[in-house]
């Protein structure tokens, strides 16, 4: 918000909050134009489905395949093992 008020950020779009769910209606958060807020759905689409589907399907086709890097956020700990 600091970044908007300076001109940095002309808007944003936030499906994920520090604190949620926001309770208080004089949040500082809600008072920007150019700030759009969704709770927590701004994936659900049919096209976001879609994706998550086959990215499980070829997660689990690479793991029965023995490829353990694909997707992988802690790549290091594999090559440790």
């Amino acid at each position: 918000l600091d970044a908007i008020d300076a001109g940095i950020v002309k808007a944003a779009g936030l499906d994920v909050l520090e604190t949620e769910p926001l309770t208080n209606p004089n949040e500082r958060i809600l008072k920007y134009d150019n700030v759009v807020l969704t709770p927590h759905f701004a994936f659900n689409s049919e096209e976001s489905f879609d994706e998550l589907r086959r990215k499980v399907v070829q997660s689990a086709i690479n793991v029965l395949k023995g490829d353990l890097h694909y997707n992988v956020v802690n790549k290091k700990f594999l090559e440790s093992k």
